[in-house]
Parts: structure tokens; sequence; C-alpha cells
């Protein structure tokens, strides 16, 4: 037959079940089409469409594109609702997201409230790491387009730690934006050393290059 339906299988009320009880390797059952494959299900339910694997240990489920070169070339899509990735494995790559040679882009599209970006560690002891090898100036960075970086540790024990280690490394502290904006280190804290600072070798330079009258460097302390 050359129709679009050549083979059909078709129940007036009941299911179809295949099943293959091949045991050895190689008796599989394989689905092959020289054009697209369509899986549909009209099942208003949370199993509409559900893919098991039931084999053991080692057992996995892949989704692979040959030979795609497109950004979306696997597409996860949900219309309407939303997209769960969820791992049982206790272990420290529980999920994974690895792009051998580009990069990975993470956007949300919302314009509303609390429709955030959320990555958090629920438990005590983990952490959550940022970690990149490129050597470049810009090697990390933080960029708010439009709004503001908060960067807050919610516990009256822990800090926030800034360390450069290697030798030559800085750690800079830059405003180049609007000529109103200013750079403000502010503490609530009420022990003799709230703010420090201090250099366990070099010195330590503070420069005013305003020239106009009230550019200056003003040092004011209640004791």
């Amino acid at each position: 037959g050359t129709g679009l339906d050549a083979i059909t299988m078709v129940t007036s009320a009941g299911g179809i079940d295949i099943t293959v009880a091949g045991a050895a390797i190689g008796e599989d059952l394989d689905l092959l089409s020289n054009r697209g494959i369509s899986l549909t299900s009209t099942l208003d339910h949370a199993t509409s469409i559900y893919i098991h694997a039931n084999g053991g240990t080692s057992e996995q489920i892949r989704l692979h594109a040959d030979q795609g070169t497109g950004v979306s070339s696997i597409d996860l899509l949900s219309d309407v609702g939303g997209i769960n990735v969820q791992s049982g494995l206790s272990a420290a790559n529980a999920i994974v997201l690895n792009a051998t040679a580009g990069g990975i882009d993470i956007s949300s599209a919302s314009g509303t409230d609390g429709e955030d970006i959320d990555i958090t560690s629920t438990g005590t002891t983990g952490e959550i790491r940022v970690t990149t090898a490129s050597t470049t100036t810009d090697a990390f960075r933080l960029l708010a387009s439009a709004g503001g970086i908060d960067i807050d540790a919610d516990n009256s024990t822990l800090t926030i730690n800034n360390t450069a280690d290697g030798a030559g490394d800085d750690i800079t502290i830059n405003q180049d934006g609007s000529q109103d904006a200013s750079v403000h280190i502010l503490s609530a804290g009420t022990g003799l050393d709230a703010i420090t600072m201090v250099t366990s070798a070099g010195g330590i330079d503070i420069t005013v290059a305003g020239a106009a009258i009230g550019e200056d460097l003003d040092l004011l302390s209640n004791r």
C-alpha cells in the first residue's frame, strides 16, 4: 500500500498490547520510520504518556538527537504547564547539565514578581557552588541589566567571604554607571570591628579624584 494508513491497527473498544518476550541481546522492540514518529495521547491524566525502564541498576532512558545542530535539537516544551526534573540519587552529580563545547543558558521571561529563577539547596550541610576554569578577566560575572544585585547571608553565625588567592589576583568593586550613583559598604554589626580592612602584607590606598568643592575624603566617628 502507498496510502498514509497502509497498515492500521484499530480497536473499537479495548486496548492494544505489544509484548516482546526475547531475553537475548538484540531481541528488542524496534520502531523505524523514514519519516516522523508521532506519539499522541488524549487521556487527561498524570500518566497520559508514560515511558518506564525497569530492568536493573544499569538501565538508562536516553533521548538522542544524532545530527541536529540547532539550539533546540532536543526540545522539551510545555505550552501552559511547568517542567519538573527530579532525581532521587544521593550523590554529588545527581542532576548534571553538561555542555561539552558551548555554553548553558537559563532564562526566565516572567514579568511578575515572584516568578523568579530560584536555585535552592535545602540541606543544612550542602553548598551551592558556581565554578569556572576560565582565566579571563571577567571569568565569573553577576550581571543585572536593569535592577540591582543582593548577596545576603541570612545567618547570625555565618559570613560572606570574597577571596582572590592567586598571585596578582584582585577583587574589584566598580561602579561605572550614573554619575549620581554611589558605592556603599554598610554594616549593622555592633562589635568593635564591625567593618575591618586588613592587609596581611601590602598597603591600603584611598584616593579621591574629585576636584570640586565638597568632593572630599570624609571620616566621621562618634568616638
